[in-house]
């Protein structure tokens, strides 16, 4: 095989897949997320708190949520104290409370909605599309113990996701049909 046909060829084939990455549009979609009886124990980020993990696409950009949730305070700690984080692998995104000015032990069932683009609180994932959920206490009024518990949730993750356009597609099916071609007729060639 020769070499300056290989080259060639390679920078034919990179060329086509720069192209047909540049150009997408969006596309909505939404993600739900359901759980039963988590705990919340300890500060975010400790090693006793539950922490799960989903896939959605690439690069999403997490646009809105929405929720039902049944949590419960063990006294001393206060409704207002338990969280939930959604992040990126970057850890960029947002924390939640669900009963934000609930300053007593207790259980609390609600609903709602925000949108974090009108908040200023949209965030994108990264390249692996991993969305992380971590289950945690802003205050740990019980080390080692449970501070509360969510006893049911469910949350609706709003989001956009880059979707190639259709002449993006053809071009790169076209180069790899180039490709393709300019390989066999090296093949053919004697020596």
């Amino acid at each position: 095989m020769r070499m300056p046909h290989l080259l060639s060829t390679l920078l034919l084939a990179g060329a086509t897949l720069a192209a047909g990455a540049g150009s997408a549009h969006a596309a909505d979609g939404s993600y739900t997320i359901a759980f039963r009886n988590l705990p919340s124990t300890g500060l975010q980020g400790d090693a006793d708190n539950t922490t799960l993990a989903f896939h959605l696409p690439s690069l999403a950009y997490i646009t809105g949520l929405t929720w039902t949730v049944d949590v419960q305070a063990f006294d001393p700690s206060w409704l207002q104290e338990l969280t939930l984080s959604l992040t990126a692998t970057s850890g960029e995104g947002v924390q939640f409370s669900p009963a934000p000015n609930a300053a007593a032990a207790g259980s609390f069932q609600g609903q709602g909605r925000v949108d974090l683009v009108n908040s200023g609180l949209a965030f994108r994932l990264a390249a692996d599309g991993r969305l992380n959920l971590e289950v945690y206490d802003a205050v740990d009024d019980l080390p080692g113990l449970a501070d509360g518990r969510w006893r049911s949730a469910t949350l609706q993750l709003a989001y956009t996701a880059a979707v190639p356009e259709p002449a993006s597609v053809a071009l790169l099916l076209a180069g790899i049909g180039v490709v393709g071609l300019r390989h066999r007729r090296e093949r053919a060639l004697p020596g």
